[in-house]
């Protein structure tokens, strides 16, 4: 059978991904050949690739290894491993190396082991290890880890991810002494999400840290972890206080329920001694002990850090956080001239209403992000004042807005912020999202939209990105015009997403405006539209829109859902897959028509004229409906696209894939279980009898064309 090597260049190398090289000799040292012809960068492995026979004489780079458990289609176990070892012991070259084995129960200590043996005496600058979810991993193997890590003496970043692991203080203790010989460490990553971690793991933590005097980034995720306490906190601050060079910090205590106001504080006393720190990330969600006093402690080190570029900050389900919480911190903020990023989350703090001064920023921000959502007591006049806040900022170039579910968000005071934007002249990126907002108000009427018609849109010239949520927000076809007159100023618009769903009173005239706007967005290269439920657009809507697509001659990435729209009919169905025939630079395809159960699977095979798409790389139909058609089980193949990848129908799961058919099979979830239980070796032939059936298949293909 013959296999494929696909190559891309980049502007200073040439990164290569590896496939299954073929087992014909002459055929495999030709292709080797000219592997050797190119500077090797970077390769890409999954457990197909894993022959080292096959790939010995390949040296790269970078080397990575992804076999999440997320993938249906893959399984991984100990001798997989093994032969990854085997590559990476004749690796002389390697400088970066990651392995992504999340969530693998079947692996066990002795697959880690050859992984283990083959990492002592690499010169590599930068590992990656994700073993999230594995729960084999006790002392024994964190030991085993140790002894490996301290042979990395080249090692300048490291990321360790033990999420969901259930490690506790005694398996962090030989990780941490491995960690302690890595003095030329500039960054570590620690994800510790839902260990077993208290006061006694972050004493083990400060022991490490005391070494790694070189230390400029610093993330460590204590997600879950209950056990943590204000004891914990101090030595953490101290800790921190140690690393004079530290540049960035991000931390998260999410759910850590026994941490207070005098945690938070004896954590500042440290982080404010961190003179050069430019980028501060912290994360106190879902904690109730967090008031006034601990929102006061962090605004003062935000003062105190001169050189401070990027804040973070998450609240989200602090219900005790109010108004009068927030006045001295915001003031804080503000007071950062030079302050360049802020990100601050409020997700859920139900006392947040409409204080101006809560609103207030500094002017010299250039990307913004918050997130209001379910802040149910914020009401017009607080949207006002965050406007008028945002139009001072005259360098702003991304702002991304989340309110959904702020029930007493009226029509008005939407329309009142949009008039805020005039002044945005040199933004690039706007996302809005006003889902559920203004559910206890009347229908909007034509003037809701009127200012993105209008001055607003002449002055944001400059969009790259437009991201605009009005799911549920009862629009009509007046206010989609509207907004369509709008967007067709934005000619210089790259990606846009527009979701409409469940606004009923929304028919074929508004998809008519808005394929006439969409006209003009000629750079687009990426568009996602959202019609679920979007009553009698149908399939004449869908034609609209179909019919403006072949203009995008540089579109990447489309999603269109048009889920339990009215009834779909298959040869305007037909007609959008030939528009996507014509749009030859797509990647990704994304199509939903869920809850339609009048479209006959013969419609698919105009999917036929994806055959000359060199650059596709997934697509995804979806025709998902509670009762599958009986008559309709497997898969079949329906086009054969460049590099032996097909398009396959499952009428299992009644959806359509682009896989790659040297590597998986496509079968269903009963099918999957039944393999489950077989050998290793019964898997192997299976694999290979079904790669004989599909070249057969190819291969007639071709002669009858």
């Amino acid at each position: 059978m013959q296999n494929s090597l696909t190559m891309s260049e980049t502007s200073q190398n040439k990164i290569i991904k590896a496939g299954k090289i073929s087992e014909d000799k002459p055929e495999r040292d030709l292709i080797q050949k000219k592997i050797h012809g190119y500077q090797m960068y970077e390769i890409v492995l999954n457990q197909y690739d894993l022959e080292p026979h096959r790939l010995k004489r390949i040296d790269p780079r970078i080397l990575k290894f992804k076999a999440r458990r997320k993938n249906p289609d893959l399984f991984v176990n100990d001798n997989h491993l093994r032969m990854l070892g085997m590559m990476i012991k004749s690796s002389n070259r390697l400088q970066e190396l990651e392995i992504d084995i999340e969530r693998w129960d079947n692996i066990t200590d002795r697959g880690l082991q050859e992984i283990w043996k083959s990492l002592r005496g690499l010169r590599v600058r930068r590992l990656t290890l994700n073993f999230g979810g594995l729960k084999f991993l006790r002392n024994k193997g964190m030991k085993n880890l140790s002894q490996a890590l301290k042979a990395l003496t080249s090692l300048q970043s490291i990321d360790l991810n033990f999420e969901r692991c259930n490690l506790g203080n005694k398996e962090l203790v030989p990780v941490g002494l491995g960690l302690r010989r890595l003095i030329a460490l500039r960054s570590i990553k620690l994800d510790l999400t839902g260990c077993q971690i208290d006061d006694k793991g972050i004493q083990n933590l400060d022991h490490t840290l005391k070494n790694l005097i070189l230390l400029e980034n610093i993330h460590v995720f204590f997600l879950d972890c209950m056990r943590l306490s204000d004891v914990g906190m101090s030595i953490l601050g101290q800790a921190l206080e140690r690393l004079a060079r530290l540049k960035m910090i991000d931390l998260d205590f999410e759910n850590c329920k026994c941490i207070t106001n005098q945690g938070i504080s004896n954590l500042c006393s440290g982080l404010e001694k961190c003179d050069s720190l430019k980028s501060l990330s912290l994360n106190f969600g879902r904690n109730d002990n967090i008031t006034k006093d601990g929102l006061d402690r962090i605004g003062q080190i935000v003062k105190s850090l001169s050189f401070l570029e990027a804040l973070s900050l998450n609240f989200a389900r602090c219900c005790k956080i109010s108004d009068e919480s927030r006045i001295q911190m915001m003031q804080d903020i503000k007071n950062r001239s030079c302050l360049e990023r802020l990100d601050l989350n409020f997700c859920g703090c139900e006392q947040i209403t409409n204080n101006r001064e809560l609103f207030s920023l500094p002017a010299s921000l250039r990307r913004i992000k918050l997130d209001f959502s379910d802040c149910r007591e914020m009401v017009d006049f607080g949207l006002e004042n965050l406007g008028v806040s945002l139009a001072a900022i005259t360098n702003l170039k991304s702002l991304s807005l989340v309110c959904t579910g702020c029930s007493k968000i009226s029509i008005d005071g939407i329309e009142n912020f949009t008039q805020y934007l005039n002044n945005l002249k040199t933004l690039e990126s706007l996302s809005l999202n006003f889902k559920f907002c203004a559910s206890r108000s009347p229908p909007i009427e034509k003037d809701l939209l009127q200012n993105l018609q209008g001055r607003a849109w002449e002055q944001l010239c400059s969009l790259r990105l437009l991201h605009l949520n009005f799911d549920s927000v009862q629009l009509k076809d007046e206010n989609i015009e509207n907004l369509s007159q709008g967007l067709m100023r934005c000619t210089a618009l790259q990606s846009l997403y527009l979701n409409l769903g469940w606004n009923r009173e929304i028919t074929k005239k508004a998809t008519k405006s808005l394929g006439l706007a969409l006209q003009e967005l000629t750079c687009l290269k990426q568009l996602e539209l959202d019609f679920n439920t979007c009553g009698t657009i149908g399939s004449s809507g869908m034609e609209q829109i179909s019919f403006v697509l072949w203009r995008f001659k540089s579109l990447e990435s489309i999603k269109l859902d048009f889920s339990s729209c009215q009834s779909m009919n298959q040869h305007r169905i037909a007609k959008l897959y030939s528009s996507l025939g014509a749009l030859k630079s797509l990647r990704d395809i994304d199509i939903n028509f869920s809850w339609h159960t009048d479209i006959p699977p013969e419609v698919h095979q105009n999917l036929s004229q994806l055959n000359n798409h060199r650059f596709l790389e997934s697509v995804q139909i979806n025709f998902f409906q509670q009762f599958q058609p009986p008559e309709f089980k497997g898969t079949m193949v329906l086009a054969n696209l460049p590099d032996r990848k097909s398009l396959v129908v499952s009428y299992d799961i009644y959806k359509v894939y682009l896989i790659n058919s040297q590597y998986v099979k496509h079968v269903s979830s009963e099918v999957m279980e039944e393999e489950g239980e077989d050998d290793e070796d019964d898997d192997d032939e299976e694999e290979n009898e079904e790669y004989e059936v599909e070249d057969e298949e190819e291969e007639e293909d071709e002669e009858d064309e």
